[in-house]
């Protein structure tokens, strides 16, 4: 049921806002999708957070030189 919503309403969102951006605003291409310059930054800022999430897990285990103490 999950599934079926997310596909759905993430469908809804991507033709709703495009024809909006086309209609009311007159973008055409690919700039008519909506929040189309988070989408294109979105996989930089998955990378970043795993790089991030990585790094503060190595320092707590105390691998790294990042958040361990010395001795």
């Amino acid at each position: 049921m999950f599934l079926i919503l997310f596909f759905v309403g993430g469908f809804c969102y991507v033709t709703l806002g495009v024809l909006y951006n086309y209609k009311m605003k007159g973008i055409m291409g690919k700039e008519a999708i909506p929040n189309y310059e988070f989408w294109l930054e979105l996989p930089g800022l998955v990378k970043d957070g795993c790089f991030f999430a990585f790094e503060k897990i190595k320092g707590l285990r105390g691998d790294g030189t990042w958040g361990s103490t010395p001795a």
